[in-house]
């Protein structure tokens, strides 16, 4: 797991038909593991 929050995300367009999926989930606190 790595701290995500500083990365540049962007959707690419070359999935053609296929539906793309995107799960998203939020931790609560910043204390490491």
């Amino acid at each position: 797991m790595w701290d995500n929050r500083c990365t540049m995300h962007y959707a690419v367009h070359d999935y053609g038909e296929a539906e793309r999926v995107l799960n998203r989930i939020t931790l609560e606190g910043e204390v490491p593991v």
